[in-house]
């Protein structure tokens, strides 16, 4: 035992010192908005990233594509029951030996407060949405006012805290993912309140306020773009909003991923890289890591390098955006039109070339729904029957809108798109206009171009293209990647741009029924497209409401849903692709893989002097 024990700790030691002074910098083509808090600001992929690195403890993770699975590293039990009412309670027990990241304890009242900030109508009050909390018992109450506790999150004692999941939003597919949340530390967001229940419901005591939220989350300095304190693998130690450059440093009280993983690069720069940047980013040592890349000259210049390659089927689409509920845009027939109109494979020809394929509906080529309807992957030890039901189930109904200029004019002549300005009968030269409710809309659109995007260049000279062939107009104007999101997000209430060119990579709780669901509090950053449909919230909804495990019911659902979807086109789906990351000679090890981004894999990557050593 004694010769272990030395043995031990000499290589405990060893890690310490080839962690010391470890340091890499990922370049991403995506530069940070600086919402480094929730998603309920927004969602760009590297702020997304950033989330990972400095915010963890989550009582469940996302196994697989179809799996959530209890953190046994912060949880210690979860038990469910259902109540006299027919709601699903889930009692959450957490560790006594979690900690911020300096050093101090988080307790349940930890993971209560998060709940009651980010379902509370001061948090909305200052931009946040709330809608993806509408699920527990009590919501509407709460976020209201009615009632100042949160009914259905209650504290029962230092590390035991339970939800209550209305009984319409069970079963869920997803059903564990309901638990997912991060503790947030009310020292900094909310200081000198408490977190208190005498029975009712949690409730927060004290002067909890919008103009206090406002002071502490939003400002140059505020937790949204500066969460010092928080519980993930690193902590952030600097952001430079005019470069989108982060900096973040390993925290050592971090207890381990869901295997125990802890991360050994002491530091990590996160920066933004244009396309043309990235050709060389790695050759000219100013990377480390690259990663996400999808421009086909991008991917090809660091093929053609020393560079180690990583690939992985993309959880996402690329798209245009419509702004459905406003202008030509309302309407179907314009939509598909434009869908006609617009060059698809001409597109992915000179853009991502053989790393980007043609899509139809809201789907990737990564995920397993895609992956089973074109045969690639079906369960194991399936009798012949089921085997025949499953491969049964394909894309094929799904409307391809090829590039069809003809079809396109139809659509849109059936429509009511057949007068001009004067009120007269459209000729070649004029702009099409239509008659709604007694006066002329004009197939006119605007485009929100962002800045240094080519691919984004390319979509809009497609666009502007069919449009005139159409008939129709197209304004650009070219904005910053941030005013793009925040125009996406509905920040200022209303949308000034009708399109923009955008690539979305779905969230761990894949769940179409929240990202189209209608009201004021899913609008803007969790419902992006302005379509209220009720044969596509039907469709939405038979998915989300599959029971856990019923794969078949699921995939079968999921085929429906995605024939509404590309009959309405919500949005224009382009292209999914096949991602690739980039690694120099130092980067030993990089667990990348669809659904597991830069900052998840992180924790487990390993540079090459210290395998060495």
């Amino acid at each position: 035992m004694k010769k272990f024990l030395i043995l031990f700790i000499a290589a405990m030691l060893l890690v310490s010192a080839l962690a010391e002074g470890s340091h890499v910098t990922v370049g991403n083509t995506t530069q940070v908005s600086g919402a480094f808090f929730t998603a309920q600001f927004g969602n760009n992929t590297s702020d997304v990233d950033v989330r990972m690195m400095v915010h963890g403890l989550s009582p469940i993770f996302w196994n697989d594509q179809v799996t959530f699975s209890v953190d046994s590293q912060v949880v210690e039990s979860v038990e469910s029951s259902t109540t006299d009412e027919g709601n699903v309670l889930y009692t959450i027990h957490i560790f006594d030996d979690l900690l911020w990241n300096d050093g101090t304890p988080i307790n349940a009242k930890d993971y209560v407060f998060s709940h009651l900030l980010l379902a509370s109508s001061q948090f909305s009050a200052i931009g946040a949405k709330t809608g993806a909390w509408k699920h527990i018992v009590g919501y509407e109450e709460y976020l209201d006012g009615i009632q100042k506790e949160f009914s259905g999150v209650r504290l029962i004692d230092d590390y035991t805290y339970s939800v209550t999941i209305k009984k319409e939003y069970e079963p869920y597919f997803l059903q564990l993912s309901y638990l997912e949340i991060y503790p947030y530390p009310i020292s900094v967001i909310a200081p000198g309140c408490e977190v208190k229940d005498d029975g009712e419901g949690a409730y927060i005591d004290g002067e909890f306020s919008k103009e206090l939220l406002e002071s502490t989350i939003l400002g140059e300095d505020g937790y949204l773009v500066n969460p010092t304190l928080s519980a993930g693998p690193y902590r952030l130690t600097g952001y430079d909003s005019a470069t989108g450059t982060v900096e973040f440093e390993i925290n050592e009280y971090y207890k381990g991923d869901h295997a125990g993983n802890l991360p050994t690069i002491e530091t990590v720069t996160l920066i933004p890289v244009t396309p043309e940047e990235a050709k060389t980013a790695i050759a000219d040592g100013k990377v480390d890591i690259l990663n996400k890349l999808v421009d086909k000259d991008v991917i090809d210049a660091n093929s053609d390098s020393e560079a180690k390659a990583y690939s992985y089927p993309r959880l996402g689409y690329g798209y245009i955006s419509f702004a459905c509920e406003r202008g030509p845009l309302q309407f179907e027939a314009v939509r598909q039109a434009l869908a006609c109109a617009f060059d698809e494979n001409t597109f992915i020809d000179e853009t991502l070339g053989d790393y980007g394929t043609r899509v139809y509906g809201h789907y990737g080529i990564g995920q397993w729904m895609y992956m089973v309807v074109v045969g690639n992957k079906i369960p194991d030890a399936l009798t012949e029957a089921d085997k025949a039901r499953w491969l049964a189930l394909n894309l094929d109904k799904l409307d391809k809108y090829e590039y069809d200029l003809s079809r396109a004019i139809t659509l849109l002549e059936e429509d009511g798109w057949t007068l001009n300005e004067n009120g007269e009968s459209w000729q070649d030269g004029d702009i099409r206009c239509k008659d709604v409710d007694g006066t002329l809309m004009k197939l006119e659109l605007s485009f929100a171009l962002c800045k240094d995007n080519p691919m984004a260049e390319n979509a809009m000279v497609r666009l502007e293209q069919g449009l005139e062939a159409l008939g129709g107009r197209l304004e650009v104007t070219e904005i910053s990647f941030t005013e793009l999101l925040s125009d996406y997000y509905r920040e200022d209430g209303e949308r000034r741009y009708d399109m923009r060119f955008m690539a979305s990579n779905y969230t761990h709780n894949y769940d179409p029924y929240v990202a189209f669901y209608s009201g004021e509090d899913f609008d803007g950053q969790i419902s992006y497209s302005g379509l209220d449909d009720d044969d596509l919230h039907e469709a939405a909804y038979a998915l989300h409401s599959v029971k856990p495990g019923d794969y078949y019911t699921y995939l079968k659902r999921w085929v429906e849903f995605e024939k509404v979807y590309n009959e309405l086109l919500p949005t224009l789906p382009i292209y999914s692709n096949v991602y690739y990351d980039f690694t120099n000679e130092r980067v030993d090890f990089y667990p990348i893989q669809p659904g597991v981004g830069w900052a998840e894999a992180i924790i487990r990557t390993t540079l090459a002097d210290s395998a060495q050593e």
